[in-house]
């Protein structure tokens, strides 16, 4: 196990890594370099400007129950300010609405209510010790199913409207494709009520300054975090690690922690990873989202408007368009991508006009794009042979630990969960 006084390697500068190393120096780690390949820190919660406002690209919301985020929030003084509010548009009836009971039409309003009962009793006592683990290990046999499959055996169909706003709009794919012990990963506690526009009036919010602003804080609490480090290779041997980067010397360390994505990079970033590493990284897939930043007109007030509330994919189609600042007219979209190579950006863009037309509302000139690879995640098989619980066989090996979203689920808080976990039990 590393002392205090080793010298630890963190490769990614995202909320796992950054995490991490903010926890190892509470418990007296001084010897910490985060090496980071892109120009800033944050990982998916990258912010951009825009007309004196930043605008998140990818994590956007803290909910009431995020409190590891919101402590932070507290520690370094960044800011919050209450989300925009959630809007749904029905393409065909050119119609919005901020009611989600507009989505239940057709079942009859107490069974809603009671399924949310249902609901709230499983997240918040029968199912409550799987949720709290840092890991997605020893899944209850029942949500070992598609999501869709869960709702019809607890005859809880009535959900599935709202569901599919929150897993589906949010990027993680549609209910008949996620597994059930993803989805009640993602809605538990406060996040569900959120979600389905119960109470909790001031919540969710969004950093005022973006959600970058929080990470910025984290790293520059930190002795050395370094951007633009590209070509990281990890040479192991049984006494410690030399780490190699394009452009810098060689530099030996005791332990590395590696929080970055793992799509078909495993190999080359430690060419000697063994067998359970690769057995273990190599079956995870992603889905793959846009985020399109543009200039627009005639966008009514701030809110997170779901654009065409139907039960499918639309893949390269706008999802959710986001006006956070009242006085700033610049425009966040979302969409789900068809290609994993960024070849489908123009027709992203194309679309995202052609729709907004429907609501008289004119995009302007893009500000940034980004295709994310984004929530890493197992095939059911996998999770039926409980894949995730080979991940303490490969902690440590040849002074190499790993946290992040592959080892969790993709929301900032879970992925700080698992970094919380790593640092805990392995340092």
């Amino acid at each position: 196990m590393p002392k205090p006084s080793d010298k630890i390697c963190i490769i990614g500068a995202g909320p796992a890594g950054l995490t991490a190393a903010y926890n190892l120096q509470k418990k007296g780690y001084k010897n910490l370099t985060v090496l980071e390949k892109e120009d800033h820190v944050s990982g998916k919660c990258w912010s951009i400007p825009s007309d004196g406002n930043q605008f998140d690209m990818g994590g956007m919301e803290v909910g009431v129950a995020y409190d590891n985020v919101r402590s932070l929030a507290d520690e370094f003084n960044v800011p919050l300010m209450k989300a925009p509010p959630f809007l749904l548009a029905f393409l065909k009836e050119k119609k919005i609405t901020g009611s989600r009971f507009s989505i239940f039409k057709g079942f009859n309003l107490i069974i809603v209510f009671w399924c949310f009962i249902k609901f709230w009793y499983y997240t918040k006592i029968k199912y409550r010790r799987f949720i709290d683990r840092p890991t997605m290990t020893d899944i209850p046999d029942e949500l070992l199913v598609t999501a869709d499959e869960w709702f019809e055996n607890k005859n809880m169909q009535a959900m599935r409207p709202l569901f599919h706003v929150i897993i589906t709009g949010f990027g993680y794919g549609t209910l008949d494709k996620i597994t059930a012990a993803y989805v009640i990963k993602f809605v538990f506690n406060g996040t569900f009520v959120l979600m389905a526009g119960l109470g909790y009036k001031q919540w969710p919010r969004v950093f005022k300054h973006g959600y970058q602003s929080l990470w910025n804080a984290v790293a520059d609490s930190l002795p050395d975090v370094r951007l633009n480090v590209n070509g990281i290779r990890i040479d192991r041997t049984d006494e410690g690690v030399t780490v190699y980067s394009e452009g810098n010397e060689p530099e030996k360390f005791d332990a590395a922690i590696v929080t970055c994505c793992m799509d078909n990079t495993l190999n080359k970033l430690i060419p000697d990873a063994t067998t359970p590493e690769t057995d273990f990284f190599d079956p995870i897939f992603y889905n793959h989202y846009w985020s399109i930043l543009t200039k627009s007109k005639n966008f009514p007030r701030p809110q997170a408007l779901m654009v065409d509330y139907s039960l499918e994919e639309r893949p390269d189609k706008p999802w959710v368009a986001v006006k956070t600042y009242p006085e700033n007219n610049t425009i966040l979209f979302n969409s789900y991508a068809s290609a994993d190579d960024g070849s489908d950006e123009d027709l992203v863009i194309k679309n995202i006009h052609e729709e907004m037309k429907t609501w008289d509302i004119e995009v302007g000139d893009v500000v940034g794009t980004k295709l994310w690879t984004y929530f890493p995640q197992l095939s059911l098989d996998l999770l039926k042979a409980d894949h995730y619980s080979k991940i303490p066989t490969i902690q440590g090996t040849k002074n190499t630990y790993y946290t992040g979203a592959c080892l969790n689920f993709e929301t900032v808080y879970a992925t700080m969960v698992n970094s919380k976990h790593l640092t805990d039990n392995y340092f």
